[in-house]
């Protein structure tokens, strides 16, 4: 078992259920949507578009780390979930840095 197993697995649980109703093929902004659609609809809570705020040596700066979902306060979601999903060449190690730069300084921060 892993931490946050069972959040896990309800958000990818929501996130096929959405892919299964609506298809491939369609612009990012309407999986977005939807996903947060299904996740109102299994009693999850969440922030989208959520804007953290960045820090250098102990100084808010006028910029901000935009994650698509925070989910229950414990989750970060990419809407790129193709990467989560197997496809890593396709977007290289750039984005598995990205979601990891993002949820290091979540915790750290949120």
């Amino acid at each position: 078992m892993y931490p946050h197993q069972d959040l896990t697995h309800k958000i990818i649980s929501a996130a096929i259920e959405v892919h299964k109703n609506l298809g491939p093929g369609l612009l990012e902004t309407v999986y977005s949507h939807c996903l947060g659609l299904e996740l109102e609809l299994r009693g999850l809570r969440f922030q989208k578009e959520l804007d953290v705020p960045l820090y250098y040596k102990n100084r808010k700066i006028d910029r901000f780390l935009r994650l698509d979902f925070l989910v229950e306060n414990e989750i970060v979601l990419d809407r790129f979930g193709q990467y989560q999903l197997g496809y890593k060449k396709k977007f290289g190690k750039h984005r598995e840095d990205r979601v990891t730069e993002y949820t290091e300084r979540c915790q750290l921060i949120c």
